[in-house]
């Protein structure tokens, strides 16, 4: 490297060790595997950054990029004749690898359980402030293409690949009137799978 100008910088955060690839041409292999969705709270979010054609002695920004995405959860509700308290929310079936440099390559390690929101993030959602959960990007793709049907994004839909499909599960208690009659429920649960296929 010392005898050329231009070089093409690679950096990554917040992963613990890791090991850099002998050959450029192998950045796009570079993996890192998650041990825990704990890791976050505890190291901060992975980061990755690249700047291509640095010339030596020349001033350099890097732009990080977070590894994670973030998906924001807000409740609200109009019932007048309800009570609605969320008790518990959390991401299943989520991504546990992810490529830095290679942004596209699909997930081949899943966790059962992802994030979880806390106590305080409970409570700050009941009183209808917006709170967070994170998770890594599984790129599966659209499992259910040219499905019209909110109701058939199910595991049931695609048993071959059920396991890979990131979902947010909900539960709340309930307590209200329907058609006149009292009705209520300890632990309804809802869960909301992600994606753009419905």
């Amino acid at each position: 490297p010392y005898k050329k100008n231009d070089f093409n910088i690679y950096m990554v955060g917040n992963i613990g060790k890791a090991s850099a690839p002998l050959n450029e041409a192998d950045i796009v292999n570079l993996r890192y595997t998650v041990n825990s969705y704990d890791d976050f709270r505890e190291m901060g979010f992975p980061v990755a950054a690249s700047f291509i054609g640095y010339r030596k002695g020349d001033a350099a920004s890097f732009k990080v990029k977070r590894l994670v995405g973030q998906y924001n959860i807000r409740m609200t509700t109009s019932a007048t004749n309800a009570i609605y308290r969320i008790k518990d929310v959390k991401l299943y079936n989520c991504a546990r690898d992810m490529y830095p440099f290679s942004p596209d390559t699909k997930a081949s390690v899943m966790a059962e359980k992802g994030d979880s929101l806390t106590a305080e993030d409970l409570t700050a959602l009941n009183a209808g402030q917006t709170v967070s959960l994170y998770f890594v990007e599984n790129l599966q793709g659209v499992l259910l293409p040219d499905n019209p049907h909110a109701e058939s994004k199910i595991p049931l839909s695609i048993p071959a690949n059920e396991k890979l499909c990131t979902y947010l599960e909900m539960t709340a208690s309930f307590s209200g009137k329907y058609d006149g009659v009292n009705v209520s429920s300890d632990n309804v649960k809802y869960r909301f799978y992600l994606g753009a296929d419905n």
